[in-house]
């Protein structure tokens, strides 16, 4: 069944290393065709090296058993940015230079939290201030009863302080946020109890000192304006994740949302704020440096809804564009346009928005209208791909439309396979940890072709968006 939607279709490459509740060791892998994962293989590395040599062989078989089994034009590979995953990228560079290779970007997002987390400026040790002030309510039973009295009083409804667990960088966002809007709710608890928490801090000293220190943080006005501050850094941060950790991620998502922080960034000008704006700026502009930009670029260019409009005429000009459609279209199909009149004239039509490729001819408006009314998010590939029809000649206009559906198409990201991850551990759970790997493997497999199944049924809801 999987063959006969896949067949002939292309694909994007991922892996990635998990342990299960036993620490039995696995490399799995996974193909996304038309925005929805399918699981390929899974292998038990326990006792095995974990290198980069190693990780380029599963990954070379792999391939094969991908295009072999399902009949799918494998068009790029996406892993983590450890040291086995670079030197396997490196590997596969000079032995398959047709493929484009990426990083994953959801670790990267993750990155860039942990970067702005890192940064030694005077409010930033409010956050560090702010975890302390949530563990010692959390391990204070007395202290979190009276906190929950006062919630009450205040909004009417209990909310627990959530303690982010380390490298899970999105959790801070939550966490931060979570207290700051509590800030009532702890200030009047602290004001109306003091004598009653430093009671249920205990009797030692050290701990009624460090109950007084919690105190004394959460009457801080300036604690909690600097705790908004970061709540307000750390929700652009945590949107950015969000996109970027979608399976359904593509290349033009990741530049524009990279560009929208940097923007943010940008914008800030405060004192402190400028030491803030230079680091975020040179971790943005180091993750980007670590890409490759061009297919980024052209996946903007190649999103009809967008365009060219979005970059500077002065910085990137219609030949630029031009020479890296013409590199890139060389580098992925291995042919040259320098002769090609209809591949230009389509070019020049598209940047122009004239002809076959202009909105009117499109259709765009109507696409938007239509896939809105449904409650879906807009296909730009299958705009694309109605242009193209059946055709397989990869020349003239029909090679500018592939080319626009190759790039689209690329999913720069491992996270089917961080959400494959996390159904086996509804398979290997503590009191089944005597499963086999490969049993595992299998029984996922078969929960993800019932939900595919599922889906095509209509019988799975959508989420709905949040307001």
């Amino acid at each position: 069944r999987t063959r006969q939607i896949t067949e002939h279709k292309m694909a994007t490459y991922q892996c990635d290393g998990w342990k299960n509740v036993v620490k039995t060791s696995v490399i799995t892998s996974m193909m996304t065709v038309d925005s929805l994962p399918y699981l390929l293989c899974t292998h038990d590395m326990t006792g095995k090296s974990k290198t980069g040599d190693k990780l380029f062989n599963l990954v070379k078989d792999n391939i094969v058993y991908m295009e072999s089994t399902y009949g799918v034009n494998m068009i790029m590979i996406t892993t983590d940015d450890g040291p086995d995953g670079k030197k396997m990228r490196h590997l596969h560079a000079a032995t398959y230079p047709h493929i484009a290779m990426f990083v994953c970007w959801a670790h990267q997002s993750g990155l860039l939290t942990g970067n702005y987390l890192a940064i030694k400026s005077p409010f930033m040790t409010s956050a560090a201030r702010a975890i302390e002030v949530i563990k010692w309510f959390n391990n204070h039973q007395r202290a979190l009863d009276l906190l929950h009295s006062q919630q009450l009083c205040t909004t009417g409804h209990i909310l627990a302080l959530i303690l982010p667990v380390v490298m899970r960088w999105t959790g801070y966002y939550c966490a931060l946020k979570q207290l700051h809007s509590q800030s009532s709710s702890i200030m009047g608890c602290v004001a109306a109890n003091k004598q009653q928490l430093l009671v249920a801090a205990g009797a030692m000293s050290d701990l009624k000192a460090k109950a007084l220190e919690v105190i004394m943080i959460c009457c801080d006005e300036q604690f909690w304006n600097d705790l908004a501050k970061i709540v307000s850094h750390l929700k652009l941060l945590a949107i950015l994740a969000n996109i970027l950790q979608d399976p359904a991620c593509c290349l033009d998502h990741v530049l524009l949302t990279l560009m929208r922080n940097f923007c943010f960034f940008e914008t800030l000008h405060s004192t402190n704020d400028t030491f803030i704006q230079k680091m975020m700026h040179v971790s943005l502009e180091h993750q980007w440096a670590k890409a490759d930009q061009e297919l980024f670029i052209l996946a903007v260019f190649f999103n009809p809804y967008i365009w060219a409009c979005c970059f500077n005429p002065e910085k990137i000009t219609q030949f630029d564009l031009f020479h890296m459609v013409h590199r890139v279209y060389q580098w992925l199909f291995h042919q040259s346009i320098h002769s090609d009149f209809n591949f230009t004239a389509a070019f020049e039509d598209y940047y122009s928005d004239l002809g076959q490729f202009s909105s009117d001819s499109m259709y765009l408006s109507g696409f938007e209208a239509e896939y809105h009314a449904g409650g879906h998010e807009i296909d730009f590939t299958g705009i694309w791909k109605k242009l193209c029809g059946a055709n397989t000649v990869q020349t003239g206009r029909s090679g500018f439309v592939k080319l626009a559906i190759w790039i689209l198409t690329m999913v720069p990201n491992s996270a089917g396979t961080e959400c494959v991850f996390s159904t086996f551990g509804l398979t290997h759970t503590k009191t089944c940890n005597q499963i086999n790997p490969q049993k595992v493997h299998n029984a996922t497999l078969v929960r993800m072709n019932r939900r595919h199944t599922h889906i095509d049924a209509g019988l799975i809801p959508q989420c709905k968006k949040r307001k």
